[in-house]
């Protein structure tokens, strides 16, 4: 899986589903989106961390490499929905 696209999906995994309509809450949406991303930066932390503990084995190193990749997308996915 892309990194984009698991970030994505760690995000959407932990976005709370509103049954009411958010368009009478934007500022509730807004930090629930937030907190989903927060959660999907804490797991990829922890895949991280793990990884490291596994030191240079060449499988882990690519995993490492895609995990900060994820990573870097949820941060960038944080900052095009401030830009917009």
């Amino acid at each position: 899986m892309k990194a984009k696209d698991r970030a994505k999906k760690l995000i959407q995994g932990f976005t709370i589903q509103i049954t009411c309509d958010v368009r009478h809450f934007p500022t509730e949406r807004i930090v629930l989106e937030e907190c989903a991303k927060q959660c999907a930066l804490i797991c990829v932390e922890e895949v991280l961390d793990v990884l490291k503990s596994y030191g240079g084995l060449c499988d882990v190193l690519e995993d490492h490499n895609h995990w900060q990749e994820v990573k870097q997308e949820i941060l960038n996915q944080t900052k095009e929905d401030e830009l917009v």
